[in-house]
């Protein structure tokens, strides 16, 4: 199987693929801000370039990413050895070119996952944590990637999450001073952005998901935000949601509210003129 049917394969499994430039771990195309690949731009795009890597945006995966010596990081693997193997059932999983492994986990339901912009550096030594919508990783059969077995990929145990959430707090805590544990009265009195700042990093609850992104939405949208913001800020508010929207829920949810903010404004200019 080719680089292109491998693609499509992946998108049709509901993954979101992105080109890599040949021999490089660098996205071919700008990946935030937009919805997923269809399967026709796929289709263009390998056509044009058959020799584009594959990698998988990490919204709703965890990727732990295991450096080989040769890496020149340090050995992964003799960290590895240290965690609790209960935190990593069997799942699918490739090695690297330099040996390195990485493990694929679904990220479970009702669990968030605080580890950065998109990847946790060094979460144990020479271990990487990759994940969230700012992040990419490769896929085989890429630049020198291959599978190590046909396992499906499982959920995340939660005392993974729990772990790598914490050390990451607690790095940020070292890195800050202390101060994010600070007992600090309220500064002012809340206005209505402090409010929806606090709806970004908060999240939501399961069974109130869709109903208070589409509300988000159009808050944003209402006060004149640009859809790439609106979209943007969306894809953050949902890494903080318990558990996330999909990836087709979340493009949706966007997808509907743009379209109606569309529709209103042209109603407004047609009254206008």
């Amino acid at each position: 199987m080719n680089l292109i049917d491998n693609a499509i394969k992946y998108a049709e499994k509901g993954l979101s693929v992105i080109p890599l430039l040949p021999n490089s771990k660098r996205p071919a195309i700008k990946f935030k801000n937009r919805l997923p690949l269809t399967v026709d731009e796929i289709k263009e795009l390998w056509t044009a370039n058959p020799d584009y890597g594959i990698a998988i945006q990490t919204t709703l995966l965890i990727i732990i990413d295991i450096d080989s010596e040769d890496h020149g990081n340090g050995d992964g693997f003799a960290s590895f050895r240290e965690l609790p193997p209960k935190w990593f059932p069997p799942t699918l999983s490739y090695t690297s070119p330099s040996g390195g492994k990485h493990l694929i986990y679904f990220r479970p339901r009702r669990a968030i996952l605080r580890c950065g912009s998109g990847s946790f550096q060094n979460w144990k030594p020479a271990i990487d944590v990759i994940s969230g919508a700012n992040s990419v990783t490769p896929f085989p059969p890429t630049n020198g990637y291959s599978w190590d077995n046909q396992n499906d990929i499982v959920t995340a145990p939660l005392e993974l999450m729990q772990a790598i959430s914490a050390d990451y707090a607690a790095k940020k805590q070292a890195a800050n001073g202390g101060y994010l544990t600070a007992n600090y009265s309220k500064i002012g009195q809340k206005r209505w952005t402090g409010i929806l700042l606090d709806e970004l990093v908060s999240g939501f609850d399961y069974g109130s998901r869709n109903v208070l992104m589409t509300s988000l939405a159009g808050k944003m949208f209402g006060v004149g935000a640009e859809p790439e913001t609106v979209y943007e800020l969306m894809l953050f508010a949902n890494e903080h949601s318990k558990p996330p929207l999909s990836t087709n829920e979340l493009n949706n949810i966007f997808k509907s509210i743009l379209n109606r903010e569309v529709a209103k404004r042209e109603r407004q200019e047609n009254e206008t003129n």
